[in-house]
């Protein structure tokens, strides 16, 4: 029997996308899962995601309906600009998106998102999106690849996160079911804040280390130049360090 609550919270737990997971037969589409604290948060190839205990958005989306499960190579971005919007009502000023899952915030590092499938026979069955959003925390220690910021830092104002996860929640939801009704109108602004559009840059594609020019955020992935060639990179297959 599916559980009749949607909305989960933790003081302390190990990921809240493993919380999702775990239960996933038993919760609803759209389920989430936040805390204040996760012992084992992770980005992209296997990193682990740090975070001081109370200062940050931490939480994970459920999704379960089946014409989002298949559209899954929207979803990424769709959770960034929706993360976008959300941020741009708390005054965050020069945000951009660094496809497929990154926010930035003047070119630091604001949200961290990613995407983890459940396959049942073959066929994706549920997708679980975690993201983390740096919102008052002011020190960040470690190496990184790319100079971490949070809300407060780019308003120097204390953000209510309770206020803030309300609204997280509903831009994606509102997002989400603009692409279950076909309107993919989130794309415009995806475009329109592409951070690596235009440029000249390394990447990791399968494995392999290759230099790529971008021409920007499609439909169905990254449009880049790679090996004198035009190619779309799909979610998943490829990473940028700039």
């Amino acid at each position: 029997m599916k559980s009749l609550k949607r909305i989960y919270h933790f003081k302390k737990i190990d990921s809240t996308s493993a919380y999702l997971l775990r239960r996933r037969s038993v919760l609803r589409n759209f389920s989430f899962c936040s805390a204040d604290f996760q012992t084992s948060g992770k980005g992209r190839t296997g990193r682990k995601w740090q975070a001081a205990s109370g200062e940050n958005l931490l939480f994970s989306l459920l999704v379960s309906d089946k014409y989002l499960v298949n559209s899954f190579r929207l979803l990424s971005v769709a959770s960034a600009v929706a993360v976008i919007s959300a941020c741009e009502k708390f005054g965050v000023k020069n945000l951009s998106l660094k496809w497929p899952n990154d926010v930035y915030a003047d070119g630091k590092k604001l949200c961290g998102i990613l995407l983890e499938s459940v396959s049942d026979d073959g066929e994706i069955a549920e997708i679980v999106i975690g993201i983390g959003i740096n919102v008052n925390q002011t020190e960040f220690d470690g190496d990184f690849y790319r100079e971490p910021t949070s809300l407060f830092l780019q308003t120097g104002k204390k953000i209510n996160i309770g206020d803030f996860k309300k609204t997280v929640y509903k831009e994606i939801i509102r997002t989400f079911k603009k692409i279950k009704r076909g309107d993919l109108s989130f794309l415009d602004k995806a475009k329109s804040v592409d951070f690596l559009k235009g440029k000249t840059m390394f990447a990791e594609i399968d494995g392999e280390k290759k230099q790529v020019t971008v021409i920007g955020i499609e439909k169905d992935g990254l449009k880049v130049v790679v090996d004198g060639i035009e190619k779309t990179l799909f979610y998943g297959e490829v990473s940028f360090h700039v």
